[in-house]
């Protein structure tokens, strides 16, 4: 979901337009800073590390992974901030983008769909959908539509997909879900100060 198609959705005018883009690239951006602190001060490990710890020994050589600290996800962070300002912003949760999301069967990036021909084809892997946790094949299974009805619940599902991907830690997306809404509403508060003029003080006698 693009600013651009809430400006037209929400019927926004320049200056709105303006006060949108800002302030949601304020608290992603703050957002960031707030996230790598953690990661600096922590260093923790990821999913791969600790899968290389279970199977040492062992060949794995399909799992991909961010080379630096998991805690606390980025993503989660991101997604929280952004939510939270969105939801402030437009005085509702109520989700203002495109409500649905289509998914095509075998078009994960990790996990793709490929037939005999075609680069990367394993017989009995790529070819056959998986039947869940656990099982070998290509994903989604069948087409899949995600649907949200409001930022909480969107940015929510983008934390999960992290853990869903073996990226974090269920930890790393909890935390940086509320670490990301409490950016979300500091940065509202602090840049919404720019929009409203302050107003002089009144005293006794003065004109």
């Amino acid at each position: 979901m693009g600013l651009e198609y809430l400006h037209n959705r929400q019927g926004l005018n320049r200056s709105e337009s303006v006060k949108l883009m800002f302030g949601t690239a304020a608290a992603v951006f703050d957002a960031g800073i707030a996230a790598w602190a953690e990661k600096r001060f922590y260093d923790s490990t990821r999913p791969l590390q600790m899968i290389q710890c279970l199977y040492a020994d062992q060949m794995e050589t399909t799992f991909v992974t961010p080379p630096f600290a998991g805690y606390v996800s980025g993503h989660s962070t991101f997604s929280g901030a952004a939510s939270e300002f969105l939801r402030l912003f437009f005085g509702a949760d109520s989700f203002e983008g495109p409500s649905c999301s289509l998914r095509k069967e075998g078009s994960s990036i990790y996990e793709p769909r490929l037939v005999k021909g075609q680069a990367g084809w394993i017989a009995g892997l790529t070819d056959i959908p998986n039947k869940g946790l656990r099982t070998k094949g290509y994903s989604p299974a069948k087409d899949l539509v995600m649907c949200w009805s409001n930022y909480t619940e969107a940015a929510l599902q983008a934390g999960i997909s992290r853990i869903m991907g073996g990226i974090h830690t269920h930890s790393d997306n909890v935390d940086g879900m509320i670490i990301g809404r409490e950016v979300g509403r500091l940065a509202f508060k602090e840049v919404s100060k720019l929009w409203t003029p302050p107003q002089p003080e009144w005293q006794e006698g003065v004109p």
